[in-house]
């Protein structure tokens, strides 16, 4: 459609090849747009072929570019015209001679003036697709489609556009049944996606950490962060979780969970607050941080509280007890005590117990040393009964001890640690107490992308993405 219309401009202006070539182009406009849009309004064929492309390929759509289109077309006949005069001219300035004066010097004059008006235009373009970036909504993040989604869509709209007309009495009729078709394919390509009830996915980052919760909620979809960050990938936010965010059509995070105030938990999520309430950032409506005594809050977590304040967003502080709860989602608190005091950072890092319906997982960060024993304080002579357990601080050998599993029954384990890593993570030791468990052993350095699916009545899937 964009070449038809660039043609049709060179046509305009006297540089097509005759009557035949503008025949044949308003042919193929009169085949392609109009039986469904006015004259006017055909630069919309453009944004309306390629909106598939734009979410299988980058999972957002740049909303002002559907008005920019109007722009480009109208000035087009311009930037041709400007260009090919300056090509004519600046040729006949090089074949005639003289060199500051006669003929050719003329020329050459009118050559630069007549590249000036292309130059111009074009830097107009470049100055208008700026400024649409920084307006509200000015990127729709929708998501991939569905691979069944995209013929569905261009069934839809050539439908429209090649439905036989009806008689001039039903005219109104079959305005109607082109625009509900192509309303229906709009709407389906941006708005339905289909989710499990729950989603867990454990995010290939490294040696790092990082996870997401996606659940169905009455308010509509529900996404946890839990912790974002790598010691071995730089600008993890950009390369892995805007992505990662952006594929599943997620524009906004509830709730970031940073369990400690290690980097290799919280570097991409600084990234991710860098570019919350920027247009076509995401969103983040509050942080949640261990609750911790101001004495051990180092420089890392004041960082962090300070970058989050000056972005608007509230900051949590939780500690045993406390539970964030929608629909059938829990997600409680079981590490630290409020106001806690440790030495070390892993001995504060909060483990999470997530349920939902009868699926649950227990989240340890980067629990170990006196954190570690004072969980197993609190579990006392009981136990906890979960599907999933994901392996304290990277599967390390000073982690997941012995007396801790002896007081969790779970059936698969999950470990966060990156290929060849400087820390030999996971431990063999750590390997084999689990596995005495009777656990299956998953971890991103093999599988890559790990995806928990259930419906909370029982049933539980994993996927890997390498």
């Amino acid at each position: 459609v964009r070449t038809v219309m660039l043609n049709k401009g060179i046509a305009h202006i006297g540089i097509g090849t005759g009557t035949g070539d503008d025949k044949a182009i308003e042919a193929v406009e009169q085949a392609i747009a109009a039986p469904l849009l006015p004259r006017g309004l055909k630069p919309l064929a453009i944004p309306m072929f390629t909106i598939p492309v734009h979410l299988t390929f980058y999972y957002t759509f740049p909303l002002y570019s559907v008005v920019m289109n109007f722009l480009v077309i109208a000035l087009m006949p311009a930037v041709m015209a400007g260009g090919s005069a300056g090509v004519i001219l600046s040729s006949a300035a090089f074949l005639c001679p003289g060199s500051f004066a006669g003929p050719g010097a003329a020329a050459g004059r009118a050559a630069v003036l007549a590249g000036e008006i292309p130059l111009r235009i074009l830097q107009l373009y470049d100055f208008c697709c700026a400024a649409s970036q920084k307006l509200p909504l000015s990127t729709i993040i929708a998501g991939k489609p569905h691979r069944w989604q995209i013929p569905v869509y261009y069934a839809l709209i050539l439908y429209a556009l090649f439905r036989p007309e009806m008689p001039n009495a039903h005219r109104f009729l079959d305005r109607t049944a082109r625009a509900a078709s192509v309303f229906l394919a709009v709407y389906m390509i941006f708005c339905i996606r289909f989710q499990p009830p729950l989603s867990f996915y454990m995010l290939d980052v490294g040696q790092g950490d990082g996870m997401c919760i996606r659940a169905g909620s009455e308010g509509g979809d529900l996404t946890i962060l839990v912790d974002g960050g790598s010691s071995t990938r730089q600008k993890i936010g950009k390369y892995t979780l805007i992505p990662f965010l952006k594929y599943h059509g997620i524009s906004e995070i509830d709730c970031c969970v940073i369990t400690h105030d290690d980097l290799d938990h919280y570097s991409g999520v600084m990234e991710l607050i860098g570019e919350s309430g920027q247009p076509g950032g995401i969103g983040i409506r509050s942080i949640a941080l261990p609750s911790i005594d101001d004495r051990c809050k180092g420089d890392a977590y004041k960082h962090i509280v300070d970058t989050a304040a000056e972005k608007g967003i509230s900051v949590l502080y939780l500690s045993r007890g406390m539970a964030m709860r929608s629909g059938q989602l829990s997600l409680e608190c079981l590490h630290p005590q409020k106001e806690a005091s440790y030495e070390d950072p892993n001995s504060y890092s909060l483990v999470l117990y997530l349920r939902y319906g009868r699926f649950s997982a227990l989240l340890t960060g980067d629990l170990e040393g006196d954190g570690e024993k004072e969980l197993i304080r609190f579990i006392g002579s009981g136990h906890i009964d979960t599907d999933l357990y994901k392996a304290a601080h990277h599967g390390s050998g000073g982690a997941s001890s012995q007396e801790l599993l002896d007081r969790l029954y779970f059936e698969k384990a999950l470990i966060s640690c990156g290929k060849n890593n400087r820390y030999g993570h996971p431990a063999q030791e750590t390997l084999e107490r689990i596995m005495k468990k009777g656990a299956e052993i998953l971890d991103t350095r093999m599988c890559g992308q790990i995806r928990v699916t259930t419906d909370g009545e029982g049933s539980c899937r994993m996927d890997t993405f390498h």
